[in-house]
């Protein structure tokens, strides 16, 4: 059949540029400083929320021991004060990890640290037991829990001597307000349990940081792996000319429409166009010129399709528009529509306007119908076409016309 409506208004052509062949993906090895003194803030941050429970702990624990030993008044108010701290703590950290601000979670950090620092070196000279031994065992608490936060302010060397040096800074201050014959002897381990803590710090820390840069190094790698990858798929799918898919995802993508066909039974149809005397092009302006007519007939062809229908491009100067939810009356209007966007819009090639024009098959799908077979009755309505003077449509054969011994059966009485 021919269709010859009258032409619709020249549209301005967009020649959508194809994919580049290949292209290559820079990885920064080096992560900025900002970076990763962000992650180091941000993973000191979720070590202390995760160790709070055990610091309430540690907490309770110390006010049981010096029960008996200190006013309840003062033992009530600094576990008063310890509680409103890990209660601003933690707030500060759900903020903190929310909004991933370098300068104000370095900030905020900063701040706490010092309050939790003096709230557990305050102990020492506010409690201050009148008896030696106990003097000794709060000490030796102090120092235990500034040992145990070591791993959790790793990260930041800054954090860990503050943890470090603050509260063994009061214990030094008690000792020597307190003055007893073993002072001298315990003012010494002190000091060298204070310079053991600080060498054992900043080793731990410079452990740390060479394996926050490892991960970050892997996430990043990880990250441009992955966009490495969508480029690779992306280059296997579609073809390097025109931007398009390839024959290959074309294939792909018929299948799923049939498959859809079968669940829903929803038509589908296609559209198979070639450009008539596409050689004579090639032959008279050269390839590189027959490449941009290629492209400059995709860009046409896009305009009259919908975003859910699929171009691609089936060898040569032949293309596949697979129409879902399409039956074939609809899918001839379609046709018509491409046919006249390329026979009424004039090309440039080589400084000379040129005009195109295409020949095309449709052909809706038949339930029971094979993928091959369908492709099969679109291609020989194209060469129909072709067949008839070119730069018009033909409809496919009936699938079942082709298909005698089915009919037959079907006319058959039961």
């Amino acid at each position: 059949m021919h269709w010859k409506p009258n032409p619709p208004e020249t549209p301005e052509r967009s020649v959508e540029r194809p994919l580049p062949a290949t292209e290559t993906i820079e990885i920064e090895s080096q992560i900025s400083k900002e970076e990763l003194k962000l992650e180091k803030v941000l993973d000191v941050l979720l070590s202390i929320r995760c160790s709070m429970p055990s610091t309430m702990m540690t907490v309770i624990l110390l006010l049981c021991v010096m029960a008996g030993m200190v006013p309840s008044a003062l033992l009530a108010a600094w576990g008063g004060a310890q509680a409103v701290c890990q209660t601003i703590r933690y707030l500060f950290i759900r903020w903190a990890q929310r909004k991933r601000s370098l300068v104000w979670s370095a900030r905020g950090l900063l701040i706490i640290t010092l309050i939790d620092a003096n709230l557990w070196g305050g102990a020492v000279l506010a409690f201050r037991p009148t008896q030696l031994s106990h003097q000794i065992a709060l000490y030796l608490l102090i120092n235990i829990i500034c040992s145990a936060r070591i791993p959790i302010f790793a990260p930041l060397p800054l954090m860990q001597t503050i943890q470090i040096v603050i509260p063994t800074g009061m214990i030094l201050a008690g000792l020597c307000t307190s003055w007893s014959p073993l002072s001298p002897l315990l003012i010494v381990c002190e000091l060298a349990w204070l310079v053991n803590l600080v060498r054992l710090s900043w080793r731990i820390g410079n452990r740390v940081e060479g394996s926050l840069l490892l991960r970050l190094e892997n996430a990043r790698l990880v990250v441009a792996l992955q966009e490495a990858l969508n480029q690779v798929r992306q280059l296997a799918i579609r073809d390097a000319l025109t931007g398009i898919y390839n024959r290959y995802h074309l294939i792909d993508v018929l299948q799923r429409e049939i498959d859809n066909h079968h669940r829903h039974l929803t038509p589908v149809s296609i559209v198979l166009l070639d450009v008539d005397h596409f050689k004579k092009i090639n032959d008279t302006h050269g390839h590189p010129a027959g490449d941009r007519v290629l492209q400059d007939v995709v860009a046409l062809v896009k305009t009259q399709i919908r975003s859910i229908d699929t171009l691609a491009r089936y060898g040569g100067e032949e293309f596949v528009c697979i129409l879902p939810n399409t039956a074939e009356e609809a899918a001839l209007s379609v046709a018509e529509r491409i046919r006249l966007s390329v026979c009424c819009q004039p090309l440039s090639v080589d400084g000379q306007d040129i005009t195109l024009t295409v020949s095309i098959g449709v052909a809706e799908y038949a339930p029971g119908e094979l993928l091959q077979s369908w492709l099969g009755r679109a291609d020989r309505a194209l060469y129909r076409a072709k067949r008839n003077g070119r730069n018009r449509i033909e409809r496919a054969d009936n699938w079942r016309n082709r298909l005698p011994s089915l009919a037959s059966a079907d006319e058959s009485p039961t």
